[in-house]
């Protein structure tokens, strides 16, 4: 690539500042942050107060539990965590879910194995107390939920059409529904009261969302085939097959194949961008499809060397690769929950195969064993010495996510921001400050993907100055360094201070009003007294409930909070950002579980407590009366 020439000097030094979200964990260094009137604003404290006491004794029950899949129940019978812990966890949560909706959803993500058994008799009067009362409030908002419909593929794989290229809604489902097993499972929820809801309910989509569970529930023993007929659900039963073996040497035959079939395929009319991604994730299916049969393979017989051998020669594709990895991964993984030591002798089998695929340095290769690593090194099979010797960092998925970008990280945008200080049209047109956000500010980001930076457009800008603007920041070197393209806020002035315009502005990366995971939950990178000015006049009017304030037909406070809890717990963390660093716990592994999603990692132990500590840190905007 061409060196650049001599880089573009600033007037005043750029600093790197957190994510808005970040600033309301500390009450008492509010007045750094932001206005007097606000810093000062006494239900503005007790809200920060209020949740700053949740994220506290969240971790502090959390920092206890040696796993995911270790309950409440037994955290306090073992004395891993103490009966006050417990109770103060669940008047907390009790808080949240009675104080109002807006927070609610955070059912939705709670660990089941935070839900106080009914069979389990507390030890003392206040955690039963307190128990009660959780049971209570989670199942007020659990009911509450039930008239809420999502889309089914932010709970999935991400796979929803952009706006424009949409011609019909996409595919709904009542998530809160999909719970009912596990509810059944820990007394929450009665057989009987399944079956009213569902009979008595005149939302098709509710009815058909808990007709999805009914085949899980039959899996967990709760009901019968004559129950299931009863309302028609007997005929999706299956019977149990035997695994299907796969040689080795075929692998490489039956990608091959997998491959052509995805590169033929037509996706009608989508971008190229669109159409790129959805070729990557069906590749990434195939792959992972043919892993699973790898991994039953090895648990009945490792291969021998000469069969791994095969698979470092130039004739193996890195396809066959990855399966390879990805398959000896699983594996191993499984065994070590239940054999330490049996998981470390297998993966020795392996380690030689690895380092010589790591030692190709293909980016999808080293991806791959980069996610093994990690996994493998949360299990205790490898240490961390493997994790240092290939410059392997664990990132920090549950926050604060300005811990996870590094100052050279940040090259290209402090470049770009520099050009804009210096540049006149872009210093009139654009402010020297970016929002920086995305899989590398949240930590699980791959090297190679972009940085995903948005800029702030100066109120009385005129809209066809816009292309003149893209084209200048599309020149520099930096720009094209980063790949991906910048999203545009178009500020305009108010009465309260600045802010986004939702109309009048067009072009392919336009930033919302509604946009709130960018504009509370990136990170600041720029000239700092302009980032303290927007932080204050375009931040601090979101604080104010205007209740008659819609977007798209939705009321805005509703839409905001939607906005940072899919962008935190949902893309991608959900869909690969978690399992890239996380081996599996828990989850909702019953014949029929398809029906409710059961391979998304929405049903994970590990990824429930990261999503839960998550919904309680960057889940939030302080709501304040005019």
């Amino acid at each position: 690539m061409k060196e650049r020439e001599q880089p573009v000097e600033f007037y005043e030094k750029p600093v790197l500042k957190p994510p808005a979200v970040e600033l309301f964990s500390d009450p008492k260094r509010t007045a750094e942050f932001w206005p007097t009137e606000i810093a000062n604003d006494p239900e503005f404290l007790s809200q920060l107060e209020s949740r700053k006491e949740l994220n506290d004794r969240l971790d502090a029950a959390i920092a206890h539990l040696p796993q995911p899949d270790v309950s409440l129940d037994e955290a306090v019978a073992k004395k891993m965590i103490t009966e006050e812990q417990a109770a103060d966890l669940y008047a907390s949560l009790s808080s949240l879910l009675e104080d109002g909706p807006d927070y609610r959803r955070i059912v939705l993500y709670l660990p089941f194995e935070f839900l106080p058994s009914e069979l389990e008799q507390p030890g003392s009067e206040d955690l039963e107390r307190s128990a009660d009362r959780f049971r209570t409030a989670y199942m007020s908002a659990w009911r509450g939920l039930l008239r809420t419909q999502d889309v089914r593929a932010n709970f999935v794989d991400g796979n929803v059409l952009d706006f424009k290229s949409r011609t019909g809604d996409l595919p709904r489902v009542v998530k809160a529904a999909h719970l009912i097993p596990k509810l059944v499972e820990k007394g929450f929820l009665k057989i009987d009261e399944v079956f009213d809801l569902m009979e008595k309910s005149k939302d098709e989509t509710l009815r058909r969302s808990i007709a999805e569970t009914l085949p899980v529930l039959f899996d967990m023993g709760f009901v019968d085939e004559a129950e299931l007929g009863r309302v028609g659900a007997s005929s999706v039963i299956k019977k149990e097959t035997p695994p299907v073996e796969i040689a080795l040497s075929s692998i490489q035959e039956r990608l091959n194949g997998d491959f052509a079939a995805i590169d033929k395929e037509e996706y009608g009319a989508v971008t190229e961008k669109r159409k790129k991604w959805l070729r990557q994730d069906a590749k990434r299916q195939a792959i992972m499809t043919v892993s699973e049969k790898i991994a039953e393979t090895i648990e009945k017989h490792a291969p021998t060397d000469e069969a791994l051998a095969q698979f470092i020669s130039p004739e193996a594709g890195s396809e066959s690769q990855q399966a390879l990895i990805e398959g000896a991964r699983s594996a191993i993984e499984k065994i070590a929950h239940d054999n330490a030591l049996a998981a470390k002798e297998l993966y020795a089998k392996y380690s030689a195969t690895f380092l010589a695929l790591w030692d190709k340095n293909i980016p999808e290769l080293r991806d791959a064993l980069s996610k093994t690593f990690c996994r493998l090194n949360a299990l205790g099979v490898v240490d961390d010495g493997l994790l240092r010797s290939f410059d392997i960092s664990l990132p920090k998925l549950a926050g604060p996510f300005s811990e996870n970008m590094k100052e050279s990280d940040l090259a290209d945008v402090k470049e770009l921001i520099a050009l804009i200080e210096k540049d006149p049209m872009l210093s009139r047109a654009v402010y020297p400050a970016s929002l920086v956000f995305g899989s590398r500010l949240k930590g699980y980001g791959a090297r190679n993907a972009d940085i995903d930076m948005a800029i702030l457009i100066k109120p009385g800008t005129d809209p066809a100055e816009a292309e003149k603007i893209r084209e200048l920041l599309a020149a520099t070197e930096a720009h094209k360094k980063m790949h991906g393209e910048i999203v545009e806020f178009w500020l305009e002035k108010t009465a309260d201070g600045l802010a986004v315009r939702d109309e009048g502005v067009d072009g392919p990366f336009i930033g919302g009003s509604s946009w709130t995971h960018v504009l509370f939950g990136a990170a600041w990178e720029g000239d700092g007294k302009t980032i303290d000015e927007l932080r204050e006049k375009l931040l601090v009017p979101y604080f104010y409930d205007d209740k008659e304030k819609t977007i798209d037909g939705r009321a805005a406070r509703g839409l905001y909070l939607e906005e940072l809890e899919r962008d935190n717990l949902q893309y991608r963390l959900m869909h690969k950002g978690y399992e890239r660093y996380e081996p599996a716990y828990g989850g909702m592994n019953t014949p029929h579980s398809d029906g409710i999603d059961g391979k998304s990692a929405f049903w994970d132990s590990g990824y429930r407590r990261t999503a839960t500590k998550l919904f309680a840190s960057r889940v939030f905007l302080p709501k304040l009366e005019r």
